[in-house]
């Protein structure tokens, strides 16, 4: 090993140089030489020319520059491996490995020259998806039947093919018609993905479906959604398992995972909207769950929510049949408004029935009570049987029952009363435990504040203490009309018309009222056997032939006759009859019918009588029934004076009218 510190102009050193050094020393240095060195007889001479290329000359005399351009640092290397060898000879070149170039001229036998070329891509051309024909390379389209390169026409590709980055499409990615489960699919890591079997069927998702249906127009979105269909059509089932049991049934619109897909198999025209929504469905049609798994075989129901306590709808609802509610609690069953409760049943198996805001209560046990009116009825605790109409009506009531209460604040104060009827804005407002009342007008009975029972008020307000009492109007009426009270036409207008109870039902009746009328036509008094008879009260005039058996005579003097109603009295004061011979078998009083405007009748008949004679006789009745007569008997036949005991002769009857 030679050692050389110093700067020479040549060394020539037979065992080898070795440099040593690490950031400092240990490199060789060589300047540009302006000429080249003398050609060597062996070796090379290695030198930096002008142009400050490595060079090399070799004993054949030829120069061999190394040209290496870089914009930056870089390092060349020549592979150290079995399989390539760069090999540089007598200025020609041998590569084995793979030799990338954009420029080749020659051959290899040397005869070729000029650059290699590429032809049109060609259909057909080699297995091997590409040919060489001198200096021209033709490629081969890719097809069905071979490889090759990508054209711009259209392309049938053979064997499978694994893209690792996007594919962007700028127009139709289309595949064949699905045939099975073998073609006509997109899959992902070979699970079916997407695939349209049979007539416009579309499944998209992970096992959407099946590729073995005979159904139609079904369109399916989720992962093994739908997987029974067979028959099935024209159904939309979106999200996973969603219509996983639905075989042959049409029309169904199922979303929500799982939805209608535990149970339902061939149920028809049903919406099922939300997770597992209509999953407790099985063969029902034309239903609606949604938020709700529905029931059995549940057919045209509506179920919407499961555990929701306020429903807010916008818009008008209109129900095109029922719309039922779970019986009420005081939770759920009820119908509210702006969230204050307006209808409820609570306890309605025992007839319950509240409308308006805040009616009723929740803790009322008794039953068969019907309230409408906001804020009625709050107090019940077991009041029963109860008919309550009117805002804030009968708000004490607890206990009562039979009550039919009408009105606005009607019976405010009314506890604990019993079978009363009230009708009227605030009626009986003070009243707080009567009973059987009947009480008609706005504030009427406000007199009454305890238990005030058994009166009957019209527009009255009572009096306190009032029992069994009946009160008709207050102090502003002045006149009294009620038509249709009886048939009966009263044609005297100059008689008194007052309103009576007929006492053969209890009716009431118009009818006349009179006393002490003067009859001075129209009443005959006839005595047969008398001659030139005189009474007393009595102005008598003859009428006929004295000495026959019958003399009439016509009476000026008063009879007193009393009418109320159809009840008719008729007084004949008492007489004296002055007789000159002969003897005197009766007394005949007849009055015509037309008298009393009214047809007589035996059936009218009541009484005839005289308190203290011997004997009055009988009443006659004709038979035209327009006259009324009566005898007055002597008790034998007499001379001189007879007073019938000096007692009024009293008939009484019925008037028609």
């Amino acid at each position: 090993m030679t050692t050389v510190n110093e700067t020479i102009n040549g060394i020539f050193i037979g065992d080898g140089v070795r440099v040593i050094g690490t950031s400092g020393a240990g490199y060789i240095a060589a300047g540009p030489q302006s000429s080249a060195p003398a050609t060597p007889s062996s070796g090379f001479n290695l030198y930096s020319n002008a142009s400050n290329q490595l060079s090399l000359i070799l004993p054949d005399g030829f120069t061999r520059a190394i040209s290496m351009p870089a914009t930056s640092s870089k390092t060349y290397t020549i592979p150290d491996v079995a399989s390539s060898s760069f090999v540089m000879t007598n200025g020609n070149s041998t590569i084995t490995g793979t030799l990338a170039a954009s420029n080749f001229s020659g051959t290899s036998s040397g005869t070729n020259t000029g650059d290699v070329t590429f032809a049109a891509a060609a259909t057909g051309v080699s297995a091997n998806a590409a040919s060489l024909a001198g200096q021209v390379i033709t490629l081969q389209v890719a097809n069905a039947s071979g490889p090759g390169v990508v054209s711009t026409g259209a392309q049938t590709f053979l064997g499978v093919k694994t893209f690792t980055n996007d594919i962007t499409a700028s127009a139709n990615i289309n595949l064949v018609t699905q045939v099975g489960s073998t073609a006509g699919l997109v899959t992902i890591g070979g699970n079916r993905f997407i695939s349209s079997p049979g007539t416009g069927n579309a499944f998209f998702g992970f096992g959407s479906g099946n590729t073995t249906l005979t159904g139609v127009r079904n369109t399916v979105i989720g992962n093994l959604a739908a997987t029974a269909l067979t028959t099935g059509t024209d159904n939309t089932c979106i999200g996973e398992l969603a219509g996983s049991t639905l075989t042959t049934g049409i029309n169904n619109t199922i979303i929500g995972k799982s939805a209608g897909g535990l149970n339902l198999l061939t149920g028809s025209d049903n919406i099922c909207v939300g997770r597992s929504a209509g999953a407790g469905l099985t063969t029902g049609n034309s239903n609606i769950c949604i938020g709700n798994t529905g029931v059995g075989t549940d057919d045209f129901i509506t179920r919407i929510g499961t555990s929701q306590t306020v429903a807010y709808i916008s818009g008008t609802v209109i129900p095109s049949a029922n719309v039922d509610v779970p019986s009420t609690t005081s939770t759920i069953g009820q119908y509210r408004m702006g969230g204050t409760v307006c209808m409820h049943s609570y306890l309605p198996a025992t007839g319950n029935f509240y409308a308006g805001k805040n009616a009723g209560n929740f803790t009322n046990t008794g039953t068969q009570n019907t309230v409408y009116g906001s804020n009625a009825c709050t107090a019940f605790t077991t009041a029963a049987a109860n008919v309550v109409v009117g805002q804030l009506a009968a708000q004490s009531l607890t206990i009562g029952g039979n009550n039919v209460i009408v009105g606005r604040g009607g019976c405010g104060a009314l506890i604990s009363g019993n079978n009363n009827t009230l009708l009227g804005a605030s009626i009986a407002g003070f009243l707080t435990t009567g009973s059987s009342n009947i009480i008609i007008g706005s504030g009427a009975g406000s007199a009454y504040t305890t238990s005030e029972s058994n009166n009957i008020l019209i527009k009255n307000n009572g009096v306190i203490g009032d029992n069994q009492t009946i009160r008709i109007g207050g102090n502003t009426q002045t006149s009294v009309y009620i038509t249709g009270i009886d048939s009966n036409t009263i044609t005297d207008a100059n008689l008194p018309q007052i309103m009576v109870v007929d006492p053969t039902n209890d009716q009431l009746l118009a009818s006349t009222s009179f006393a002490y009328r003067n009859f001075t036509t129209g009443a005959t008094v006839t005595v047969t056997g008398a001659t030139t008879p005189t009474f007393t009260n009595y102005t008598v005039r003859a009428s006929g032939t004295l000495t026959t058996a019958t003399n009439s005579f016509s009476t000026g003097s008063i009879i007193e006759v009393t009418k109320m109603g159809k009840n008719v009295t008729i007084r004949i004061p008492f007489f004296t009859i002055s007789r000159v011979g002969g003897t005197h078998t009766t007394i005949v009083f007849t009055f015509t019918a037309a008298l009393f405007a009214t047809a007589f009748a035996s059936s009218n008949i009541v009484a005839l009588s005289n308190a203290g004679a011997t004997s009055i006789g009988s009443a006659v009745i004709n038979t035209g029934a327009t006259t009324l007569s009566f005898t007055a008997v002597p008790a034998a036949s007499f001379t001189g004076t007879y007073g019938v005991n000096n007692n009024d002769i009293i008939f009484t009857y019925l008037s028609t009218v």
